[in-house]
């Protein structure tokens, strides 16, 4: 074969330039699309409930709200005068994986992620989780088949997710913090969300429905209220369609 043939074989064999993400939708693994604070709740009572002590609503939204598991687990267990240990989150980890795994997804939620990977949008979830353990939930909720990457937090925040994270998922996906839209139901991550110059839809849940979202572009009762498009143009004007 001459060397003009071979480069003609290679010019069409060659694979077409990989197009970045117009936009992009970040969300908290175990927060929205499946009630999540119900579930760490639950979970909390369980475990707490071996040594006869009682998690209540009250502190559960003091302690545990703004920081990873294996942080807070400590500090819940100080405010009922017992100890902590390893055993202590992984049998959290196990009965929060089995409330995860059994708890009905929001199929609004479902929905809009559906809408978009449709439109090529990356779909990134982070997650407080140890990251076998929010991959293998995550393959059972279907993340996989939509494209959504489940990214473990490391370090960089005082709590989780801060403005630190969330920014270091948008240089992931090469985008600029404006072009990032921001879904959750807790008013830590909507603060981050602002902080990093994002956009930010909340959907409470009886946990935080009584926190301030200020500052937020849309506050629904659910994800159901509206269309994903008409959300996706609301956030991403004249860009989004």
């Amino acid at each position: 074969m001459s060397a003009s043939s071979k480069s003609a074989v290679e010019a069409v064999v060659q694979p077409p330039p990989v197009e970045k993400p117009p936009f992009a939708v970040f969300f908290q693994f175990e927060d929205i699309m499946v009630n999540g604070r119900k579930a760490a709740f639950e979970a909390l009572k369980k475990v707490f409930s071996k040594a006869k002590k009682e998690v209540t609503p009250v502190l559960f939204a003091r302690y545990c709200q703004t920081l990873t598991p294996a942080a807070y687990l400590p500090q819940l267990a100080e405010a009922l005068h017992t100890a902590s240990s390893e055993k202590m989150l992984d049998d959290f980890n196990d009965s929060f994986a089995a409330a995860l795994a059994a708890a009905p997804t929001d199929s609004g939620f479902v929905k809009l992620l559906e809408a978009a990977h449709a439109k090529h949008f990356a779909v990134v979830a982070f997650t407080g989780l140890p990251e076998t353990l929010a991959a293998s939930i995550g393959s059972r909720l279907g993340l996989d088949e939509l494209g959504v990457k489940i990214v473990p937090f490391q370090n960089g925040d005082k709590v989780f997710p801060g403005p630190t994270t969330l920014l270091k998922m948008a240089r992931t996906v090469e985008l600029r913090p404006r072009c990032c839209l921001v879904v959750t139901a807790a008013m830590g991550v909507c603060k981050a969300a602002l902080s990093a110059d994002m956009q930010c839809v909340v959907v409470p849940d009886e946990f935080t429905d009584h926190q301030d979202f200020s500052g937020s572009n849309m506050l629904l009762e659910g994800l159901s209220e509206l269309a994903p498009d008409k959300l996706f143009s609301a956030v991403f004007p004249a860009q989004s369609k």
